[in-house]
């Protein structure tokens, strides 16, 4: 097991799950590479070693991109980045 990772720094007022999902939509935004429609999406375990931040900061991250409609989830699958044309549906 890793040591522990401090977590990134959040901005004042802000709070950390919605800092999270900002440079989450970012990165999706961008078609940076691994974050392209169609992609899945990192997992939890991979989101809390990068980012540092608790379990529970994440799942309300990754919450937050699945109302705006950026990730399709399928059950025993996995969680994708949403193609672009559906981007929009959630409350964006």
């Amino acid at each position: 097991m890793s040591p522990a990772r401090q977590p990134w720094p959040t901005p004042p007022g802000v709070p950390r799950f919605r800092h999270l999902a900002n440079i989450l939509r970012k990165r999706i935004d961008s078609g940076r590479k691994g974050y392209l429609p169609g992609d899945r999406f990192p997992t939890e375990p991979q989101l809390i070693e990068e980012s540092g931040y608790s379990r529970e900061t994440v799942r309300a991250a990754v919450r937050v991109l699945r109302q705006e409609g950026l990730l399709d989830v399928t059950l025993g699958v996995g969680t994708f980045v949403a193609a672009r044309e559906v981007w929009g549906r959630g409350a964006r």
